[in-house]
């Protein structure tokens, strides 16, 4: 290219015989493509070159990453991308080559994307040779364990996949009062998803009570703490971890907690602007940096080297999200530093979940009265609320009073309670004497339940026996079975069996 370059001020610079020429998603399918009415010329200079006056984009041999964004534009640019789709699509005597590692997000997607690769009036055509699809790595890459979580693959049966943390003391009382805050403002869950991870919100974890508490406390961050110690052990074998975090709900804490590990068993912990040192050769078994914390939202478009381990603290919220993430510690010769035995990743997803005794409807009642449902204050002040641990040993122990007397469903309680004096309940449940305001909760509660539609307390309650992160958890399994057979259609009917 540097011989088209002038040598001289007079010199005359000739177009080189292929122009090449570089653009983002939202310039090739805003500014650069647009026509200029004065001129008739589009704006790109590449666009100029060949131009008959039609579709700029007629003539051109147009390579594109991350081609996905075409039938999945963001919000943002939805006007330059639709705009760009149609040019394409549109185009005449065109070599048109679209990669990208995450065609659908949904069962439609791979074919509205190969209906852009296609071009108009070639949609009856056969779909062969116009696809080219690998979907089994070779030996060039790690394998995954104990699922391919960066192709798609995803299973709550999986042992050893999904690592659940019950919420207790702090991070269980944090999390109920945050979810009776939402329903009564009638707020969607999603601002539960900090709180399953720590016990205060993300704005606040600077002030030195919730630092201190959090820097002391195990049941003001379960999952995190497990998340430390599998980093921990992984360390002692001189294994590399990814540990991923959304800056939302507690990157800075757990930035915090494996600095403080790291002093107590001597490594170091690596950030986004450490990378290229975590990936170094002399860096295999973190002889420099032994685990590298990532927001999530720093988790596209990077690779990580001779990692061994991918923790994920929050639940990827699509099937894209998930490859995405997954996809960084599982690139070709990614590896190659470490012998072939070494040559493998273990992705753990950590997720929050209620207490055994609360994982039903009794249980959920016991901690939606306690943490004031009924009889609780509008403003909740934590520095005058009743202890977190007074809060779960009361609800255990009323959970297991029923139980003993073989009631077993919130209809069955209410039918005791026409029977019986509901302060005999709480009284036995509770010592009234030193938790006057957890007993009053309680009886309010069950007065409630003495009066109200027992079908109206049920459906309320039915979505607080899981956490937002068995929701999404849930809701991710199925999407990925969704798309399963679609997928499947796209690389078994139309591939390039030269790639094998």
């Amino acid at each position: 290219m540097l011989r088209y370059w002038a040598n001289t001020g007079d010199d005359i610079v000739h177009l080189p015989a292929a122009p090449l020429r570089i653009y983002r998603f939202t310039s090739a399918g805003g500014r650069a493509a647009e026509i200029c009415p004065d001129s008739g010329q589009p704006r790109g200079c590449v666009f100029k070159v060949g131009f008959t006056g039609g579709n700029p984009y007629d003539g051109k041999v147009v390579l594109m990453d991350e081609g996905h964004h075409l039938v999945r534009p963001s919000s943002l640019y939805e006007t330059q991308l639709s705009n760009l789709r149609k040019l394409v699509r549109s185009a005449q005597h065109s070599v048109f080559v679209c990669l990208t590692g995450s065609m659908a997000d949904s069962a439609s997607d791979a074919g509205d994307l190969l209906k852009v690769v296609k071009g108009s009036g070639n949609e009856g055509l056969t779909d062969e040779g116009f696809l080219s699809s690998r979907c089994r790595r070779g030996a060039s890459f790690p394998t995954q364990r104990p699922a391919a979580c960066a192709d798609g693959v995803l299973s709550e049966e999986c042992d050893g996949l999904m690592h659940r943390e019950e919420l207790v003391g702090y991070s269980l009382a944090r999390y109920m009062y945050q979810s009776i805050k939402l329903h009564k403002e009638k707020k969607p869950s999603d601002g539960l998803a900090c709180y399953a991870n720590i016990h205060c919100y993300v704005t606040a974890v600077g002030n030195a009570t919730c630092k201190h508490q959090l820097m002391h406390h195990d049941s003001c961050r379960p999952k995190f703490t497990a998340a430390v110690s599998d980093v921990v052990a992984a360390a002692k074998l001189q294994q590399k971890s990814m540990v991923m975090v959304s800056k939302r709900t507690g990157y800075k804490v757990m930035l915090w907690l494996l600095e403080a590990a790291g002093k107590r068993h001597k490594f170091n912990v690596a950030h986004y602007d450490h990378l290229a040192d975590f990936n170094r050769s002399d860096n295999a078994r973190g002889e420099k940096y032994m685990v590298l914390l990532l927001a999530a939202e720093e988790g596209e478009s990077i690779e990580l080297k001779c990692a061994r381990w991918a923790l994920f603290l929050d639940v990827p919220s699509n099937y894209v999200d998930l490859k995405q993430r997954c996809g960084r510690v599982v690139r070709c010769g990614s590896h190659d530093d470490l012998p072939q035995a070494e040559r493998d990743v273990h992705f753990k997803f950590y997720m929050a979940e209620m207490p055994e005794f609360a994982q039903n409807e009794l249980g959920s009642f016991a901690l939606w009265a306690l943490c004031g449902y009924w009889s609780g204050p509008k403003r909740i002040n934590y520095q005058t609320e009743p202890d977190p641990d007074d809060v779960q040993d009361i609800a255990e122990a009323f959970v297991e009073l029923l139980a003993k007397r073989s009631i077993d469903t919130l209809q069955e309680l209410a039918d005791e309670l026409a029977q019986c004096d509901p302060w005999e309940l709480v009284e036995e449940a509770a010592n009234v004497e030193e938790q006057p305001k957890l007993a009053r909760r309680l009886h309010a509660g069950l007065l409630e339940l003495q009066s109200a539609d027992i079908s109206d307390v049920e459906e309320m309650l039915q979505s607080s026996v899981t956490t937002c992160d068995e929701t999404k958890m849930a809701q991710l399994v199925r999407e990925v079975e969704e798309m399963a057979p679609a997928l499947s259609r796209v690389r078994c009917n139309a591939i390039d069996a030269g790639l094998y």
